[in-house]
């Protein structure tokens, strides 16, 4: 076999080898990278129902000291409807508690025994006689007043926290404040800076509600709403719904997500999975339920399938062309030995017309 023909058949070798590390290269990098995507959305999943748990527990505690106020105990004695004097001194409350808790849009007081709605910071008409059958927010009432406990209800476009009011171990009335979903959205959406937990381009966590709505804004819509618009509309949102996001500008109860996740977490399911998200993308997603005090939530951190696999490919191309580039310098240093070392012709060829003494005395004068 010639130097140049051993050279070949070398090469080849070399880049039949290089081509299966390649292959086998990629497939460990999209593992990888696929598993640490899960487990950085497991850990903004839970990072955020933890955060989630901690304001609604904060705020629980709250409002419970607020019930147990004796100047709010003894002004829902005597309030009456239309009590003018009454509100002034409510009002007054009211802007002192909106000073320590920020939280707070509304605050209402309800007579247990009427429902009658007493108190609105907010002089909310439709907030009249909530035991009323007719009253569309009877449910609502009947929520706070079936229990003794503190307990959030959470609404498509509203969420409150209510708890009874007592005097000498008789509840009286229901204190109710509307939470401020603002805060809510802030803790979801990093203050709308996804990069602050490395969310990557796509990446977003958010709320599900029971009736199958957003509970906090949905990134593609603050950062490009257009595109938003665009894909919810591929994605088969009504038309109604996206008129109202696009003049609200937000998505909070009205962005609808009916997915795999959804599906799961409703059946009280943790997990994981790839499918298509309310926007009509490919995401991979890590949810989980969030049930307490009342809420029927599901917690989600997702991230765009394309933009995980363009991560997959800038890794696989740098470490490919870092194979190539050892591969050939590994070829011309092999070539370049081999071509040394082999010499170029035979140092004698053996034929058949030599005879044994003469093939002896050649080997005697080689040096």
């Amino acid at each position: 076999m010639t130097k140049a023909l051993i050279i070949i058949v070398i090469i080849l070798s070399v880049f039949i080898l290089i081509y299966f590390t390649i292959q086998t290269v990629e497939i460990q990098i999209k593992q990888f990278v696929i598993e640490k995507t899960h487990n950085q959305l497991i850990t903004i999943r839970d990072s955020k129902k933890n955060q989630l748990i901690t304001y609604l527990t904060e705020l629980h505690k709250q409002t419970q000291l607020y019930a147990r106020d004796k100047n709010l105990i003894a002004a829902i004695q005597i309030l009456q409807p239309n009590n003018k004097s009454s509100e002034i001194l409510l009002d007054k409350y009211y802007n002192y508690i909106k000073q320590l808790q920020y939280d707070i849009a509304d605050m209402l007081l309800v007579e247990a025994e009427t429902g009658t709605i007493i108190y609105s910071s907010k002089k909310n008409p439709q907030f009249t006689l909530l035991k009323e059958p007719s009253n569309p927010l009877n449910h609502f009432f009947q929520q706070f007043n079936s229990t003794n406990q503190t307990r959030i209800v959470d609404l498509t476009h509203m969420t409150f926290i209510g708890t009874p009011i007592f005097l000498n171990q008789k509840k009286i009335g229901i204190l109710i404040f509307q939470i401020n979903r603002k805060n809510i959205n802030n803790i979801m959406t990093y203050n709308n800076n996804w990069q602050v937990e490395k969310s990557g381009e796509t990446g977003e966590s958010y709320i599900v509600a029971i009736d199958g709505t957003m509970r906090n804004n949905s990134r593609k819509l603050v950062e490009y709403k257009e595109d938003y618009l665009l894909l919810v509309e591929q994605a088969g949102l009504s038309n109604d719904i996206i008129a109202q996001i696009d003049l609200n500008n937000t998505s909070i109860g009205l962005q609808i997500v009916n997915t795999p996740g959804t599906e799961a977490v409703f059946m009280d399911i943790t997990g994981q999975n790839l499918y298509v998200d309310y926007h009509d993308e490919f995401v991979f997603a890590t949810f989980t339920p969030l049930n307490k005090f009342g809420l029927q939530w599901t917690i989600f951190a997702t991230i765009e399938e394309n933009e995980v696999l363009e991560l997959v490919t800038k890794f696989t191309d740098k470490i490919t062309n870092t194979i190539i580039q050892i591969a050939v310098i590994i070829l011309i240093i092999a070539s370049l030995i081999l071509w040394l070392i082999i010499p170029t012709k035979p140092p004698f060829l053996i034929s058949k017309n030599y005879t044994v003494e003469q093939i002896i005395s050649h080997i005697k004068k080689l040096p």
